[in-house]
Formats: structure tokens, C-alpha cells, sequence
């Protein structure tokens, strides 16, 4: 596992590429086929998924990303000047406080499990909207104003 930089991860710009992220940057079993959710199943298969929103349809709303996330670590004034845009990738930017790690094998997820505290988020959080999209590109579900599809 390798912490990256927000700001070099590459965005999705094709189905594969979302399918290659959605592995890289969340949690994932089975040799990194399927996608730790959830929802009314515990997994879902990636090569099943097209976009994010897919998994409304299968009543999986929670996904959970490689990154570290504690709201707590995020200003007041930050929280006012990006909550209308919600556009926070300003503050993820900062690795210190919010750092990013890249899956590379299956022993490096469980690394993160045991060692990281995974958080589940909802695929509709404002906050992370920013790493939906940066990491999934328009299959995050999201256009570049961040409004749901």
C-alpha cells in the first residue's frame, strides 16, 4: 500500500479506468473482483458496475474509500467556503491531514482494514463528491457542477 497525492491520481476516462480506480482507491475482496458495500448485499461485483450510481439500483449506497477522512480536521472556514460548491478537494488535497492510499495487492487491503480504520460513506457525500469524481471521472455519477446525474 502507497500513500499517493490527491492531485496525481488519475481520473477514469473510460470504463476500464473507472473499473482499475474503483480497485486502486476502495475497498475491494476476492482479488480485487468485488467491491465492499453496504447495503442489502455485502459485495458487489465490479465488472457488473458501469457507473457509481449503479449501485442505487442495488440498494448499496455505502462504499468504502482508501482514504482517511475525519471531519473533524476540517475548518469551519473551509467548511463554509466549499459547502455550497461542495467542492472540498482543496482540503484533500492536504496529504497530512487526509492521506490517500493505493491498493496494489490484495495485502495491502487488509493492511488498510486492520490498520487504518475504514469508515463506510454514503456514494451521495458531499465531502468526498471531490474523490468520486477525481478517482471516477464521469462514472462517479457526478458532472463537473457535482450534480448527481
Amino acid at each position: 500500500m502507497k500513500q499517493v497525492k490527491y492531485a496525481d491520481i488519475k481520473t477514469a476516462k473510460n470504463i476500464d479506468e473507472f473499473r482499475n480506480n474503483l480497485k486502486k482507491y476502495f475497498i475491494t475482496s476476492d482479488n480485487f473482483s468485488k467491491l465492499f458495500v453496504r447495503g442489502n448485499v455485502p459485495y458487489v461485483n465490479i465488472d457488473e458496475i458501469e457507473c457509481l450510481s449503479d449501485l442505487y439500483k442495488m440498494n448499496a449506497h455505502y462504499i468504502t474509500p482508501t482514504i482517511s477522512v475525519d471531519v473533524k480536521k476540517i475548518s469551519t472556514d473551509e467548511t463554509i467556503k466549499n459547502m455550497f460548491s461542495r467542492d472540498f478537494s482543496s482540503v484533500l488535497n492536504d496529504e497530512k491531514r487526509f492521506p490517500i492510499y493505493e491498493m496494489e495487492n490484495v495485502n495491502d487491503i487488509s493492511d488498510y482494514v486492520y490498520n487504518k480504520n475504514p469508515y463506510f460513506y454514503s456514494i451521495d457525500n458531499q465531502i468526498l463528491r471531490c474523490f468520486f469524481i477525481k478517482t471516477l471521472g464521469d462514472f462517479s455519477g457526478y458532472t463537473n457542477n457535482n450534480e448527481w446525474f
